[in-house]
């Protein structure tokens, strides 16, 4: 009996120890495969931080020999292009270019501003046509108006612009004395004073050279017109000016060719003359400057 109850106690012992064997083995083995899943996680997570890293050097290698390609590329368009240009290269140019922008910018504002219009043109030398007046009757009409300016022409309107102080009026005969029209005649004319014979209006002028002065029967009367002019053009010259217009005859309201005396039934009072100039007379006047004075010179019919 005794010895049965030695036997089960043996049993009993064996079966804690087989149990306290499983209950180590397994925690041996649960240990150990932590480790080795933590260990294998490790060399994974490794693996892959140097496999993204290595893919980032790459591409960064890739992007800076592609700049690195693009700049040598660059260096050498760029020689090539100094080389075939034959380009200067200055480190100063920028600054120099800025101050070329400026330049250029100030020039053609002043460029802007030195263009006069033709209205200040006008108003500058529009005096100039003033004492170029011929009567619509005047015997020198149509030589006028063809460009000739001749030395009768000339003395023509040199008297017309003398003042009738300086004209000696005595039973029905007119005096001038030779010196008052040349005194006119080079203010108003860039060429010789010759003094001869010339009509003005109903005045027939004889020269007297061994009195120098001009004598006609009858009175004298300053010419008027009804010629109206309008300037359409100034160019200044350096030593002169040229003024061109466009001219007609303008009488009781009806526009009328100078020359050929054809109306312009188209017209309406107050139109511009530069409208017409087709059917009018075009006019260059030339003018040139001596010692401040602009003098008549030449005639031209456009």
């Amino acid at each position: 009996m005794a010895r049965k109850k030695v036997e089960e106690k043996e049993e009993v012992i064996d079966n804690k120890v087989e149990e306290l064997d499983l209950e180590e083995v397994k925690d041996d083995l649960t240990n150990y495969m932590k480790e080795k899943i933590d260990k294998e996680v490790s060399i994974a997570v490794e693996k892959a931080s140097k496999k993204l890293v290595r893919h980032k050097n790459a591409v960064i290698i890739k992007r800076d020999i592609l700049i690195i390609i693009l700049l040598i590329i660059c260096l050498f368009l760029g020689y090539n292009l100094y080389k075939n240009s034959n380009i200067n290269i200055d480190v100063t140019r920028g600054k120099n270019n800025v101050k070329e922008n400026k330049s250029e910018e100030v020039k053609e504002t002043e460029v802007k501003e030195e263009t006069p219009s033709l209205q200040s043109l006008t108003e500058k030398y529009g005096y100039l046509l003033k004492n170029i007046v011929i009567d619509e009757d005047s015997n020198y009409l149509k030589e006028f108006y063809k460009g000739n300016l001749t030395d009768e022409i000339k003395l023509y309107f040199s008297l017309n612009n003398l003042d009738e102080t300086k004209i000696i009026s005595e039973d029905d005969t007119v005096y001038v004395d030779e010196k008052d029209l040349k005194n006119i005649f080079v203010n108003m004319f860039d060429g010789e004073f010759k003094p001869k014979s010339f009509k003005h209006g109903d005045l027939n002028l004889h020269y007297l050279s061994s009195k120098e002065l001009f004598f006609a029967d009858g009175k004298f009367e300053k010419e008027n017109s009804d010629i109206v002019k309008e300037i359409i053009n100034i160019e200044e010259k350096e030593n002169g000016v040229l003024i061109t217009t466009v001219e007609g005859l303008l009488d009781d309201g009806r526009l009328y060719n100078i020359v050929s005396g054809e109306q312009v039934k188209k017209y309406v009072s107050k139109d511009s003359l530069e409208k017409y100039k087709n059917l009018l007379t075009n006019m260059k006047y030339s003018f040139n400057k001596t010692d401040d004075n602009y003098k008549l010179v030449k005639l031209e019919v456009i």
